[in-house]
Parts: C-alpha cells; sequence; structure tokens
C-alpha cells in the first residue's frame, strides 16, 4: 500500500482507533457482565 495521500493514512488511522475503541468497549462489557460486584 502506498501511503502518498494524507487523508488515506488518516482514514486509517481512524479504522485503527475506533476498532480499538470498540474492542475496548467489549471488553468492558463482558467483564462487567461476568462481575457484577464491580457494577
Amino acid at each position: 500500500m502506498i501511503f502518498a495521500s494524507p487523508s488515506m493514512r488518516w482514514s486509517l488511522m481512524r479504522l485503527r482507533v475506533i476498532s480499538t475503541t470498540m474492542a475496548m468497549k467489549s471488553v468492558r462489557t463482558s467483564c462487567v457482565r461476568e462481575s457484577p460486584l464491580l457494577h
């Protein structure tokens, strides 16, 4: 892949951030669901 255009790099960064946030959210929800004491 060629990172010549800054827009492409920005879109890739946004995708990475969104995927990481989604993963964190899912992990957090699963932890809360498994341990109701922390709720």
